[in-house]
């Protein structure tokens, strides 16, 4: 279907070490920030004389606030920040973790993050490619609980036979190519 949104979570994914968590989860859903940025501008630029004593430009002004506005609040941009915080909760990140750089995490946290920042840019379908490697009992479970809660599509590569059985209604063995 047209507009349907597809998040893929690599085997291994790329996080920027050196980016913090709370960034990481942040820069999740890129319109969002997008929309922000622009808004924040169109706010500065109501305080100069050359908007605010020339009538058409500021009328101009202020209809591009007033549809960013409509679009913000259409993708959820008022509560992003509360959102970024509960899923971070809900894969294990409790708020002394948001500072840590990407680099001081585990293999297993690491994962965790890529997946909460998948779910952050709200997909329809999911990819996700051996996403419990690196994860011990408690990872494996939170991303269990995820799947299970994910509303739309998941299509789950792994050979963890324990995974598949909680979370899948259908399986396709794939052999020789």
């Amino acid at each position: 279907h047209n507009g349907i949104k597809i998040s893929y979570l690599e085997q291994e994914p790329f996080l920027e070490e050196t980016s913090t968590v709370w960034e990481i989860a942040l820069q999740s859903h890129q319109q969002i920030l997008e929309i922000d940025r622009e808004l924040r501008q169109i706010e500065q630029k109501l305080s100069l004389p050359e908007y605010y004593e020339d009538e058409s430009r500021l009328t101009r002004l202020l209809n591009r606030q007033e549809k960013l506005l409509h679009q913000f609040e259409e993708l959820g941009g008022f509560n992003y920040e509360s959102r970024v915080e509960s899923t971070l909760r809900d894969f294990g990140f409790q708020p002394v973790h948001y500072s840590l750089a990407v680099d001081q995490l585990s293999g297993g946290q690491k994962k965790l993050l890529a997946v909460a920042q998948l779910m952050l840019g709200n997909p329809d379908v999911l990819l996700l490619d051996e996403p419990d490697n690196h994860l011990d009992i408690e990872g494996k479970d939170l991303l269990q609980r995820f799947i299970n809660r994910f509303p739309g599509t998941v299509i789950l590569v792994t050979h963890d036979r324990y995974l598949l059985d909680l979370v899948v209604d259908e399986i396709a063995e794939l052999e020789g190519g």
